[in-house]
């Protein structure tokens, strides 16, 4: 169970409590020395379960990177694409009991649970999942990969013929975050404000996802 997350000024001291605003879900808190308001992001967050295997896998193949422009396994260009080494992690989970309220969009979830005991109840590799919804995440830096997109969908941009050279000038460094996720989840109760009115309880079987993000600066 946690409190409160928030995001405070520079001026906030590490250890001070940001106060019982955050109680009346208004979105802003002021710690207890007073020199700083912190905007609640979320607060009240409980949650219970399962926790079932982990499995944190580290491919160390160096700091270079590579894109296969052809698919056949072999890097044509090696200053642009998806890292050597990545962080494969592999999770198991059975929440039976999360609450939360989410202060910066004034939503209130409760009784929220994430498994997977309805219609088909099997892992992302097709193996019985003891009633546990299954998430995959790769993690793994990414150079350039802006720059290939714009290149690929404006060829005109390519002036001088030289499709690499357009790449490393508009591409940008990044994080790849891409995750994979099948189960069940259920909210008992979906409220708004604080008017303690649920519009009424949300299921969803068998979801499948595959969500593939690029975190990079502007």
């Amino acid at each position: 169970s946690i409190d409160a997350i928030g995001i405070a000024s520079s001026a906030f001291e590490a250890g001070d409590s940001i106060g019982d605003a955050y109680n009346t879900h208004t979105g802003t808190g002021v710690d207890s020395d007073g020199d700083s308001a912190t905007t609640v992001l979320i607060s009240d967050l409980s949650i219970n379960g399962y926790l079932g295997p982990v499995d944190i896998h580290i491919e160390n193949n160096g700091n270079g990177f590579g894109l296969d422009v052809n698919g056949d396994g072999v890097k044509d260009i090696d200053t642009v694409g998806n890292a050597d080494s990545k962080i494969n992690w592999n999770t198991y989970v059975n929440v039976t009991d999360l609450d939360v309220y989410l202060d910066i969009a004034g939503v209130l979830i409760e009784d929220m649970k994430i498994n997977n005991v309805r219609g088909d109840v099997t892992d992302l590799n097709g193996d019985f999942a003891f009633g546990f919804a299954q998430s995959e995440r790769e993690i793994y830096a990414v150079r350039n990969t802006a720059g290939l997109d714009l290149a690929s969908l404006n060829p005109a941009l390519i002036g001088n013929g030289d499709p690499v050279a357009v790449i490393e000038a508009m591409g940008r460094d990044g994080i790849a975050l891409n995750t994979k996720f099948k189960g069940d989840m259920e909210i008992g109760a979906l409220k708004f404000g604080d008017t303690d009115q649920s519009i009424g309880s949300l299921y969803w079987t068998d979801i499948e996802s595959d969500t593939r993000w690029t975190i990079s600066a502007h």
